[in-house]
């Protein structure tokens, strides 16, 4: 939206400084859509720079967790050359025979913890607009729920088997 504002501005302030007659009501015209134009361009690298208009919102979740072969074992696999990253397969329901992967990427980070209780944490970092005032005027932007970062951590008690 705040591109179409921009634009907007721009083609009146065009028609104002063309079409307008020499005075104080033009260049008041031209003065109030200069101002307008800035304001856009910005709000626009304000938000490109520094999250403008946005805020980070964390939401943790647990979920029990159950092995994948038995119902005390959860299955891992390296990633990369180092192996220190590595991918977990694992089920939430004792029931289903559906499991879930978790890989590491950029944006997300596994870790393994020995714990008393059997459970994966999924922690999300994501944007969120601070207001409606603001999703409107960035609207169509694609910044609303993107995820910065996950992390799912797996505590698991020390008679379980990680594979």
């Amino acid at each position: 939206m705040i591109l179409v504002i921009m634009t907007l501005a721009a083609i009146a302030f065009f028609f104002v400084a063309v079409l307008g007659q020499p005075g104080p009501r033009r260049r008041t015209g031209m003065l109030v859509l200069g101002v307008v134009l800035i304001a856009s361009a910005a709000g626009i690298a304000a938000n490109d720079a520094s999250r403008f208009g946005l805020v980070e919102v964390t939401t943790v979740r647990e979920q029990p967790l159950v092995g994948t072969t038995t119902a005390t074992t959860l299955t891992t696999r390296a990633i990369g050359t180092t192996g220190q990253r590595v991918a977990v397969v694992y089920r939430t329901n004792p029931l289903s025979h559906k499991v879930t992967q978790a890989v590491p990427s950029p944006t997300v980070t596994t870790k393994l913890v020995r714990g008393t209780t059997a459970k994966v944490t999924t922690t999300d970092h994501v944007l969120k607009y601070r207001n409606s005032f603001y999703a409107l005027l960035f609207a169509w932007s694609g910044q609303n729920h993107y995820r910065l970062h996950r992390t799912v951590t797996f505590s698991v008690p020390n008679d379980w088997t990680i594979q």
